[in-house]
Formats: C-alpha cells, sequence, structure tokens
C-alpha cells in the first residue's frame, strides 16, 4: 500500500537553501568549491548560503573524517548537515508508530499505564505549593520549560496555552491517544480544567482552562478518556467556523487542491530579502516587478544589480515604479536601460493629467515565470528590511501556484497600458560607469 504524503520541513526551505541542503544530505559532507560545482552557482553565494544555515543550526564545518583532520597542512572546511538538518527531511515516525499502536492487543490499557507514567514523573517535579507556581510547572508537560506552551492569568484561575503538539499527526488519526490530557491536568493541578480550543477542531493550539476557584475530588480527579468534548463548564466561545461549516471547507480544499496556490508568509525581514533574491536568481524566462517606492540604498541597489544579474542570463526584466517615489539615481537608469533592464514609471507628472498627482501606486510585487511570486508591504528600503536606524514592521507572503498568472497579466495590461511612460535619461560614460561600481558593490 502506498503510503501518504507527509510534507517534509525542507518544502518549506527557499530553493536556493533547499538545494544545498539536499546535495549535502546526498553527498554526505562537501567542500564550499564541490558544492559550488555541483549547484552551477558561485562559491561565494555558497559561503553566504552555508554562513546562514550554520547560523540556523541546520549545517554544521569540520566534519571530515578524522583521519583527514589530522593530515598536515590546512585541508579545506568540509559541511555537512547537523542532527536538526537531518529532520528536515521526511521522516515516517507517526507512520511507524500508528502501526505499532494498531498492533496492541489493548490500546486502552497501555494507554492507562503511559499516562499513569507520565503524571507520576510530572507530579514528582511540581512544587507542592502555592498553587500559581505548581501550575506554571505545567509549561514543561512536553519539555522542559516549553517555548511553545504559555500560560496565562484568567479571572477564574490560568488558561494553558499549547501551540506545539509534538505528538499531534498521531493523535490526529488516533484520537484515544489525546483523550486523557484533560484528566491528567485534573490529577496535577487538583482543580476543575476544561479544553477550550483544539488542535483537532482546526483552532491551530490547544488551550486548557485551569479553574482555581472550582476544586475537584472523588470521580472528578480520576483518570478519565474524553470520548466526547466536555462543555460542562466551557464558558461560550466564539468560533469563527461551525463543524460543518469547518467539513464544507476541508472537502473543498480536498477537491481543490490540484489546483490550488501554495504560500508562506515572511514575516522575518532578513527572510522575506533572501526570498526576494531566491525568486529573482531562479527565474528563468521573465521577471516583472512593481514597486510604490524605491529608494536610494543599499537594498534598491542590490536588488537592481539582481535584475541586471537575471538580464545577463537571458531573463526578459520590467519594473515599474511610482513616479513619485522614485529615486534611483539617473546614472543607475541609463547603466540598466544598456543593459536591458526595461524600467517605466507610473502617472508622472505632467500638464496633460494633472489629477495623476493624487493617484498613486501602492503595489509591491515581483512575479517570476507566471509561476510564483511575492507581494505585500515591503518597498524597496532599507526601512522595510531592519537595516535602518528607524525600521517598519512589515509582512509579505511567497505564492506559487495559479495565481502567478494573474499577478503576471496585472503587470502585463498595467505596463502596455498609458498610466506608465519610459523614464528619458542621459548622462555620461563615466556615470555609467560608476553606476556598474555601485551595482557591484551592493552585492559584494
Amino acid at each position: 500500500m502506498s503510503q501518504p504524503h507527509e510534507p517534509a520541513a525542507i518544502e518549506l526551505v527557499p530553493d536556493a537553501r533547499r538545494a544545498l541542503l539536499t546535495e549535502l544530505k546526498r553527498a554526505g559532507r562537501a567542500t564550499i568549491p564541490q558544492l559550488a560545482a555541483t549547484l552551477s552557482v558561485s562559491t561565494e553565494a555558497i559561503r553566504q548560503q552555508l554562513s546562514q544555515l550554520q547560523r540556523d543550526g541546520w549545517v554544521i564545518a569540520d566534519c571530515s573524517p578524522e583521519e583527514t583532520l589530522r593530515s598536515p597542512g590546512r585541508p579545506a572546511a568540509t559541511y555537512c548537515l547537523s542532527s536538526p538538518g537531518h529532520d528536515l527531511f521526511v521522516k515516517r515516525y507517526a507512520t511507524l508508530a500508528l502501526t505499532w499502536f494498531d498492533e496492541l492487543a489493548d490500546a486502552e490499557r497501555t494507554l492507562t499505564d503511559f499516562t499513569d507514567l507520565r503524571v507520576d514523573a510530572l507530579d514528582s517535579k511540581l512544587p507542592a505549593a502555592p498553587l500559581g507556581k505548581r501550575i506554571a510547572g505545567l509549561r514543561s508537560i512536553y519539555a522542559d520549560d516549553d517555548p511553545h506552551t504559555d500560560l496565562e492569568k484568567s479571572d477564574r484561575g490560568f488558561r494553558l496555552i499549547e501551540r506545539n503538539c509534538p505528538y499531534l499527526r498521531f493523535a490526529l488519526e488516533r484520537p484515544l491517544f489525546c483523550s486523557t490530557t484533560v484528566s491528567s491536568l485534573r490529577r496535577l493541578t487538583g482543580c476543575e480544567v476544561i479544553r477550550e480550543e483544539r488542535f483537532q477542531d482546526g483552532d491551530e493550539r490547544c488551550v486548557f482552562h485551569i479553574y482555581a476557584d472550582a476544586p475537584v475530588t472523588g470521580a472528578r480527579k480520576r483518570r478519565r478518556f474524553e470520548r466526547e468534548p466536555e462543555k460542562g463548564f466551557r464558558p461560550p466561545v466564539s468560533r469563527p467556523l461551525g463543524r460543518s461549516l469547518l467539513l464544507a471547507l476541508i472537502f473543498l480544499i480536498a477537491v481543490t487542491s490540484a489546483t490550488a496556490d501554495v504560500f508562506r508568509i515572511l514575516d522575518d525581514p532578513r527572510g522575506a530579502a533572501q526570498a526576494r533574491v531566491d525568486l529573482i536568481q531562479q527565474a528563468r524566462s521573465e521577471i516583472n516587478a512593481l514597486y510604490f517606492l524605491a529608494r536610494n540604498d543599499r537594498i534598491t541597489l542590490c536588488a537592481l544589480a539582481l535584475l541586471r544579474d537575471a538580464r545577463r542570463r537571458g531573463v526578459n526584466v520590467r519594473l515599474i515604479v511610482d513616479a513619485n517615489f522614485q529615486h534611483i539615481p539617473k546614472a543607475v537608469l541609463a547603466y540598466l536601460r544598456d543593459e536591458g533592464v526595461r524600467i517605466r514609471v507610473y502617472h508622472p507628472l505632467t500638464i496633460r493629467h494633472p489629477s495623476w498627482l493624487f493617484r498613486r501606486m501602492h503595489e509591491k510585487v515581483v512575479a517570476v515565470d507566471a509561476e510564483r511570486y511575492i507581494a505585500g508591504g515591503r518597498n524597496l528600503a532599507e526601512s522595510y528590511f531592519g537595516l535602518a536606524r528607524k525600521n517598519y514592521v512589515d509582512r509579505d507572503v511567497y505564492v506559487e501556484g495559479p495565481s502567478a498568472a494573474e499577478a503576471d497579466r496585472h503587470f502585463e495590461n498595467l505596463w502596455s497600458s498609458g498610466h506608465v511612460a519610459e523614464l528619458s535619461v542621459h548622462v555620461s560614460v563615466d556615470e555609467k560607469r560608476r553606476a556598474a561600481q555601485w551595482l557591484d558593490d551592493a552585492v559584494d
């Protein structure tokens, strides 16, 4: 029987880094020149990517065989995946656990013994009193001082918020596995506990309300298997989707998944910058970009240098910038025109269209090959990528799928409309030469 697709974290890594990590997985270990030759990129690009991957903890250096490290001279640094790096690739632990669980002669009995051992072990670590400190210790229910488990005070006690369930895939397939969690928390706190939100209902987290003013005794403090969600003490909760609507949405997603977009939120400014670099460097046929603002700074010059390099590879490159907010030096514009990068401005000031002064274009989109694009709130300026003294907090989304063709068509309509115009700039050869050096320096 074929196994269902199990998504791996490696699929969410930007393409350039994923290719490097995949090659290290295949080769076991490699030097920078070896990686550059295999991936057909420069050694400097490999060095920069490896530096970031080391900071992320996914790659380690100096992992040559021991006898190589003892050889005379200074051998080239050899890189390989760290243990977390290996974990980015597909692992079938959940499938294996499901197989074993289904073979148990008495799953409930086994789960009972497992739960009792876990509760007793955690109970021995929790302070006897006061209740607040004891409840705070529950953040370590899955891992010591778990960063994904928070505790919030409520008007009647506390809420334990679990944002990462290490057993989620298994629990979704076999709900019995997490059916004793509420009663386990009652046993550990001596208080009434109600699960207000749950991963299984699409809430993206589990929230347990611990009622400090409602102690439990006797049967309520015993281990229980929650066959159905308990609602006796649950306060009214406004849910964005009812159960029937949620099931309908899941069905709709299932039947349209073959043509759905794949997207990734870009919160981190450094990651957003790298995503743009990867997108431009991987372009095969065309790059179409729209920007409201383009400053004369490192971010803009670096982006323009990448677009120039793409054009040199034979990629068709076009850029539209709002005329009132484009601050690219004339020498750079003239140099890029000579390089084949086509740039137009939106609503330039003209006596024929005085109203254009108040009609601006606020889009920030980079579309590549009509297959993928980045859109969001970040302009071409250092302050949108954490490089200025005062920075904006913004967000983008990377999208791959059918909507990329729509983004491409939108650009084409705007490019061929009367709302944009070519820039006419004339500078000396020396000024163009200096502009070329500015772009070269921007990507060093």
